[in-house]
């Protein structure tokens, strides 16, 4: 399920003025606000709405409450060196399980789910090995 939170105001004066289920409404207050803003002051776009999945909390509310955390586990190809750190969860969820090459293909990256480092460099042992198995030359 999604919502719509209706935001006015710019940087530090960004408040929330509401949520809603329904998308044309939150486009309707957005625009007849922002409308209203013109005429009485200068041309400003102070309203604006953030569409977010709820599903999505859920999924984040259950990692947190059964201890899990997101680690970025990374292997450098050439002398085969791993780095793992924790990062938040809500910023990177999207990026879970997908590996990634970077730097002129110099190493891989990969965020895991789990409850521990140990888990989380087995998990990410296993993706890196099916990554390179798929893309062998």
């Amino acid at each position: 399920m999604k919502v719509y939170v209706i935001e006015k105001g710019e940087y530090s004066d960004r408040h929330v003025i509401g949520v809603t289920l329904d998308e044309e409404k939150a486009k309707y207050v957005v625009e007849e606000g922002n409308n209203r803003e013109r005429k009485t002051f200068w041309y400003s776009t102070d309203y604006a709405y953030t569409e977010f999945e709820m599903d999505k909390f859920d999924e984040l509310y259950n990692l947190y409450k059964n201890n899990y955390k997101l680690f970025r586990v990374e292997k450098d190809l050439k002398n085969k060196d791993i780095t793992i750190s924790e990062r938040d969860i809500a910023d990177n969820l999207d990026n879970s399980g997908i590996v990634r090459k970077y730097d002129y293909d110099s190493y891989l990256s990969v965020y895991v789910l789990a409850n521990t480092t140990e888990k989380a460099l087995k998990i990410a042992s296993d993706k890196f090995a099916e990554y390179e198995y798929e893309n062998m030359e």
